[in-house]
């Protein structure tokens, strides 16, 4: 995206999100530093999600896994969005079509 937008995290997610305003895009991107599954819940202020168009994780085995997997071919509605399981040690991205509130 083309702007960077505030996001809170936890000790073990990091979380950071970039909107292009012109598109009506959001990006999510969601660090886990734990190395078990964490499900989280996606509160996003300022827009309504219309769907969810592409999301996708690197999971790796730990951190010092030097060849982690790449799945692009994650199928996520936005109701998912309520109840996201992160993979251990993974990096998520997600893809969101948005309506102005």
């Amino acid at each position: 995206g083309k702007k960077m937008v505030a996001t809170t995290g936890t000790v073990h997610i990091r979380s950071f999100a970039s909107f292009s305003p012109d598109e009506g895009v959001l990006y999510i991107y969601l660090l886990n530093k734990y190395g078990g599954p964490v499900w989280v819940k996606l509160i996003i202020d300022g827009c309504k999600v219309k769907m969810v168009e592409k999301a996708g994780h690197l999971k790796s085995k730990g951190p010092d896994d030097t060849d982690p997997v790449w799945n692009d071919n994650l199928i996520l509605t936005k109701e998912d969005l309520r109840k996201l399981e992160l993979p251990g040690t993974s990096i998520s991205v997600i893809r969101l079509r948005t309506i102005r509130n």
